[in-house]
C-alpha cells in the first residue's frame, strides 16, 4: 500500500504515530482484563480482544528502545513480531466484528 504515491503520505503519517497507538492499545487492553478480573465478570466474553489488543499493542511498539530492556517485553517480542500480520488481520477482525455484533453477550 505504501507503493502507491497518494497513500505514501498517509501510511508514514500514521506509521510515525504507532508508538502511541501501541501504548494506547496495550493499556486499553491491560485495563479491560484488569476490570474483568477485580468485577469477577467472566473473561472468556472479552477475553479475545483484550489479547488481540495487548499483542497487537506489543507489535506496534516493537521498536520502542525504552522497552527493549523489559525482559518479558522481549520475549513477548519475539514471539508476536514473526506472526505480524496475521495478528494485524486477526485486530482488524475483531474490530469489525464488534462494530456488529459488539453488544451480544457472548456467555
Amino acid at each position: 500500500m505504501s507503493k502507491v504515491p497518494q497513500a505514501s503520505q498517509t501510511v508514514a503519517a500514521i506509521e510515525s504515530k504507532s508508538v502511541y497507538v501501541g501504548y494506547a492499545v496495550v493499556s486499553l487492553g491491560l485495563l479491560s482484563f484488569l476490570t474483568d478480573l477485580i468485577s469477577l465478570s467472566p473473561i472468556i466474553g472479552g477475553g479475545l480482544p483484550q489479547i488481540i489488543a495487548i499483542a497487537s499493542g506489543i507489535v506496534l511498539l516493537k521498536g520502542e528502545p525504552k522497552l527493549s530492556q523489559i525482559e518479558l517485553f522481549t520475549k513477548a517480542k519475539s514471539l508476536l513480531v514473526p506472526h505480524e500480520e496475521k495478528i494485524g488481520f486477526a485486530a482488524v477482525i475483531a474490530g469489525v466484528l464488534h462494530l456488529f455484533i459488539g453488544g451480544l453477550p457472548l456467555v
